[in-house]
């Protein structure tokens, strides 16, 4: 899945069960094909050179985030007060 604002496109936050390596190889697929309009997943249609930002996303973004290195970096704080990890509550 691929988002438009009109301008630019991005990919979408990963969701659990996702497959990167999936959505990498689909994007790259597409990024072989030349065409000028792109309606993605959300947001406004792309129109004039799309196909060339596709790839210019495929090339210089990084893939997106997994949810454990998402998890690994927020604080255990955090993680005790919403009750995802065992431990007192901190005020």
């Amino acid at each position: 899945m691929v988002f438009s604002d009109g301008a630019t496109v991005s990919r979408p936050a990963p969701y659990p069960k996702s497959n990167a390596g999936d959505s990498r190889s689909s994007l790259a697929q597409l990024a072989q094909t030349d065409f000028d309009v792109l309606c993605g997943g959300h947001g406004r249609p792309l129109v004039g050179g799309a196909s060339d930002r596709v790839r210019d996303l495929l090339a210089t973004s990084p893939d997106p985030p997994t949810w454990r290195s998402v998890v690994a970096r927020t604080p255990k704080r955090l993680l005790r007060n919403l009750g995802l990890v065992r431990g007192r509550p901190e005020l």
